[in-house]
């Protein structure tokens, strides 16, 4: 354990929200530059475009292509070995290049990653197997958050919204001895919760919690969400937050758990998939209905 975790571990409950919003606000700094603010605001004005869409995913496929090319020495060995040149004149060539599986890339993911300095570390949600480690270059991390925070504001949701999250990081310490499950990022005006320690004793806490925060939207791991629900309508417990939307990450849900969870939290649940790798690659829009970009 490092010095900044004993020193969190050991801190009074104000301490440890002080020092989640701290981290919330490097966060900010690192996503929302002028990178995010021109993607955001090319994807808005993109609404009333009509695109040729297969020549515009030619032309990103061959940008994406000379980038790897260029910076990862596993596909410049790839594509010498399989007599791939670039740029290609059809979509249907991608079928030319090595799929690349998991397996791949965690054995060869030294060769694969490319030689820009990509500082910010993050992981995969792994609901298609075991996690993956993934890099971004802070203008990757700004894109990435542009493209999901256009999915929420196709659902009315922005970023200073009263916000609840439920992560798996587990950020109680072993010796606190109070009921609270929860950190506060006001950075973000976002309650955190972490799903390590849902259970039946600590269900009315949370719910309680939820109740007095008055969420504008909910995100996270949905597996939280249906639990607590599924609690609340045992116990007979009412919730008069109405979320703008909800939003599941990570796992799947099916339609009775989707169905309990906008009974309790009093209104809609919106998919997505992929937020990891630089989403949502799936998103599903007003009508219910999944969309890939």
């Amino acid at each position: 354990m490092g010095i900044k975790e004993q020193i969190y571990n050991r801190s009074p409950l104000f301490l440890q929200h002080l020092f989640t919003t701290l981290y919330g606000y490097q966060l900010h700094r690192e996503r929302y530059g002028p990178v995010y603010q021109e993607r955001f605001r090319m994807l808005l004005e993109r609404e009333q475009s009509t695109i040729d869409v297969k020549a515009e995913q030619l032309d990103r496929l061959n940008d994406f292509l000379r980038f790897c090319i260029e910076h990862s020495s596993y596909y410049r060995q790839l594509f010498i070995l399989h007599g791939i040149i670039l740029p290609l004149k059809d979509l249907s060539e991608l079928k030319h290049i090595l799929v690349l599986s998991k397996e791949i890339l965690r054995t060869h993911m030294e060769d694969i990653q490319t030689d820009i300095v990509a500082p910010i570390i993050g992981k995969t949600g792994g609901t298609t197997g075991a996690s993956l480690q993934v890099r971004y270059t802070i203008p990757d991390m700004q894109i990435r958050m542009a493209h999901l925070d256009y999915f929420k504001a196709t659902h009315d949701v922005y970023r200073g919204m009263r916000r609840i999250s439920f992560t798996a990081q587990d950020f109680v310490p072993e010796r606190q001895q109070t009921d609270v499950y929860w950190q506060m990022n006001r950075a973000a005006n976002q309650l955190l919760f972490t799903v390590k320690r849902l259970s039946p004793r600590t269900m009315a806490a949370y719910l309680e919690a939820i109740e007095r925060f008055q969420p504008e939207t909910i995100d996270g791991l949905p597996s939280a969400m249906i639990e607590l629900a599924r609690f609340a309508k045992r116990e007979g417990i009412r919730l008069t937050c109405q979320p703008v939307a909800i939003f599941p990450t990570a796992e799947r849900i099916d339609a009775e758990e989707r169905q309990v969870i906008e009974e309790v939290f009093h209104w809609q649940v919106f998919d997505q998939y992929a937020s990891s790798e630089g989403g949502p690659i799936v998103s599903e829009c007003r009508l219910g209905q999944k969309h890939l970009h």
